[in-house]
């Protein structure tokens, strides 16, 4: 695969539309069968350098497997982050952090060990959402260590 940094000025394609070559502003005209091309982009991070955010040395926002970045509470997503500039990445990103975001203002458990160490959940404290997390957990877990289920009733490991 070639990496080319070069303008584009021109595509050919054939009579069914593919790709047969593009010609770059040097004048060179080279054959693929197939491209990506990436149009540029000027990372906007002012806010995020605002508000202390850290700042990798490629210009873009310093973030961790969520989204989250060096400030608490800070999130960033899409190009303005490390890795691939495309939309259907920024999208996925942008999900993975809503519910991250959507937890953390919940205060939920993400893993079964936070559960373990946050101790009992109590219904009241599920929203409506996350019930099929709770039933997800409740399964995951083993017992249930006071968990409720939607019923009300205490689910204890090997109850059906």
């Amino acid at each position: 695969m070639d990496v080319v940094h070069e303008d584009i000025e021109g595509v050919t394609r054939d009579d069914d539309g593919w790709l047969e070559s593009y010609e770059f502003a040097d004048g060179t005209v080279r054959e693929y069968r197939g491209g990506f091309p990436m149009y540029g982009s000027d990372y906007h991070t002012d806010l995020h350098e605002q508000l202390g955010c850290e700042i990798t040395d490629d210009g873009t926002v310093a973030v961790d497997d969520h989204g989250r970045t060096s400030v608490d509470g800070v999130y960033a997503v899409g190009d303005v982050t490390p890795g691939h500039n495309q939309i259907p990445v920024a999208m996925g990103q942008g999900a993975k952090a809503g519910i991250d975001i959507h937890m953390d203002l919940r205060a939920f458990p993400r893993s079964l060990d936070a559960l373990d160490e946050r101790g009992p959940v109590e219904d009241g404290e599920v929203p409506a959402v996350s019930r099929e997390l709770l039933a997800t957990a409740v399964a995951h877990h083993g017992h249930a260590a006071g968990l409720r289920t939607d019923t009300g009733t205490d689910t204890a490991a090997g109850d059906d």
